[in-house]
């Protein structure tokens, strides 16, 4: 993995696992599966309620997380779960 890509995985991760300690309220799991294309990362908490991208002011101080998934992930989702939802994201290799 080059650093470019390491480090925009770890930038989105960082957004995901913010926007889930913040919103979701509960227990933050996290899984990182890797190939030899892609790194996909899913995060999971207990909180069914789905992010969106919004677009801010660019003044603001804050919603700008998933925004910076969208723009920066290969692809990106939400799955429910049993418990909550799981977001994800791939970032190419």
């Amino acid at each position: 993995m080059d650093g470019d890509a390491a480090d925009t995985a770890e930038l989105l991760v960082s957004e995901l696992v913010t926007n889930a300690v913040i919103h979701g309220r509960s227990e933050v799991r996290l899984r990182v599966m890797v190939s030899e294309e892609t790194v996909r990362v899913e995060v999971g908490d207990d909180n069914s309620r789905h992010p969106v991208a919004l677009r801010s002011e660019e003044s603001a101080l804050d919603g700008r997380g998933m925004t910076i998934v969208e723009m920066l992930a290969s692809a990106w989702g939400v799955q429910d779960g049993a418990f909550g939802k799981i977001v994800w994201f791939e970032v190419s290799v």
